[in-house]
């Protein structure tokens, strides 16, 4: 009899307080591990909010500028194909040539979560389409930056030839940044959609506050 009271003795002397401090420390764990996990869930819908208003600004600027930029690249198209003279064609760019005009793209957002360390919670897919986009949209900007350069220069250095010098530049840029233009507002529009699936109710809970 005095060892079953000496062994339930031991046991609460010495096991139980092991055990509850062992006890404590897994639920502590547990606590810090689910503390962490919100944190990280929260960052990571804060973080596709941003960038899923930065597509949808984004989307309306390309739409204005691809909208400019196709009216002037068919025109120019249907003066070639109906062969009409170079000085003609030149008069007619001159009056619908409205300057550059590029879309001012936004990227503050994806700029932030770079820094942020933010975008290596994403899954894969989505952090692949979203680097593409941005680096897509630095690319147009680099384009624009180019043909604003040399537009200028022929400004600067006019000759007999100067007219015809930027019309030929127009059309070679126009081509390359009406595709550009293109393929960005469909990326970001398939980026939209696939935060939407991903956030669901709390991206429309978010917007309705």
């Amino acid at each position: 009899m005095k060892t079953v009271f000496r062994d339930i003795s031991w046991f609460k002397d010495v096991l139980l307080p092991v055990v509850v401090t062992m006890l404590g420390v897994y639920l502590g764990i547990l606590a810090s591990d689910w503390q962490d996990q919100q944190r990280e869930r929260e960052l990571k819908q804060e973080m596709l909010r941003q960038i899923y208003r930065e597509a949808q600004s984004n989307v309306q600027s390309l739409t204005n500028s691809y909208q400019y930029h196709l009216q002037l690249k068919d025109s120019l198209e249907t003066w070639r194909q109906q062969q009409l003279p170079d000085a003609e064609r030149i008069r007619r760019g001159q009056q619908l040539f409205r300057g550059l005009n590029p879309a001012f793209l936004r990227s503050a957002a994806f700029t932030s979560a770079i820094h942020g360390g933010g975008l290596q919670i994403l899954p894969y897919d989505l952090f692949h389409q979203t680097a593409s986009i941005y680096t897509g949209q630095q690319k147009l900007d680099d384009m624009n930056q180019i043909f604003l350069g040399k537009l200028v220069d022929l400004f600067t250095n006019q000759g007999e030839d100067t007219g015809q010098a930027i019309y030929q530049l127009i059309q070679i840029y126009i081509v390359d940044i009406v595709r550009s233009e293109e393929m960005l507002m469909k990326e970001n529009k398939a980026l939209i959609e696939k935060i939407k699936d991903t956030l669901g109710n709390e991206l429309n809970k978010n917007e309705k506050d």
